[in-house]
């Protein structure tokens, strides 16, 4: 059965069978998005860093929902690369020996190497040291007393002592020493050469030069008798006996 329906201030529409008739506005097609792209890369605008995706519209236009989407490029970032951390170089030459014997110290050092972010903070002492020159150092033993001084009388003499080195080598300066000196007892002042009161006989006796001091402190000629076999006249006795005297009292050497 046909029936015509009619609606108030709507559009009349004839149905074959019961079914109403609605209000209707222009068709058309439903709003549908299409999938989003890849992130773009990261740009930087403004001191703001950024990146984008699109999509597109499978109808004639879309009222709904934005065709480009951005984030900021710590979203969704790939880990940052890892950074090395700061390295120590290798040790130096040991230093000098604080000292040369009886035990002293001597340093090496190394230094931090930054890595790539200018960070210096390596672990552990930039300076090691260790003990070095242990073996006891070299002295020497006191003087010995000086020795008698070489003069029997008077100065111009010399005298000397000596001292060890505690080891067989290492001591430094001499091992002697000497320094002039004067004997305990003074020379004994010698007089004039002695001149024998009686003048002997010419060829018979002769006079040596002045010999050295005598023990009695006197500069004495030494007479040498000369007898000479079968040339001239023989010796006097009365000269002998002068002689004799006077080798007695010690004027004339035996």
């Amino acid at each position: 059965v046909l029936s015509l329906i009619s609606v108030a201030s709507a559009q009349q529409v004839l149905c074959a069978t019961c079914v109403p008739c609605y209000t209707c506005g222009p068709q058309r097609d439903p709003v549908t998005w299409a999938q989003w792209g890849e992130w773009g890369p990261c740009t930087n605008t403004g001191g703001y860093t950024a990146q984008t995706r699109v999509r597109s519209c499978s109808a004639l236009s879309c009222d709904t929902g934005l065709s480009t989407e951005a984030r900021a490029c710590t979203i969704n970032r790939d880990p940052p690369a890892t950074v090395a951390p700061p390295q120590w170089s290798q040790w130096g030459a040991w230093g000098q020996c604080s000292a040369s014997c009886g035990g002293g110290v001597q340093q090496r050092q190394r230094t931090c190497i930054m890595n790539a972010c200018n960070v210096c903070t390596c672990q552990g002492p930039s300076t090691e040291q260790q003990p070095c020159n242990s073996s006891p150092c070299c002295t020497w033993t006191a003087w010995s007393p000086w020795s008698e001084c070489s003069a029997t009388c008077g100065s111009g003499g010399y005298r000397s002592r000596t001292r060890q080195c505690s080891c067989y080598t290492g001591c430094t300066g001499p091992t002697s020493e000497q320094e002039t000196c004067t004997a305990s007892m003074a020379c004994p002042v010698c007089d004039t050469c002695y001149q024998p009161p009686v003048t002997p006989q010419p060829c018979y006796t002769c006079y040596n030069p002045c010999l050295t001091c005598g023990y009695y402190g006197k500069k004495k000629r030494a007479i040498a008798m000369a007898k000479l076999r079968g040339v001239g006249p023989q010796i006097p006795s009365n000269q002998t006996s002068i002689v004799r005297r006077k080798r007695m009292l010690g004027f004339i050497p035996q």
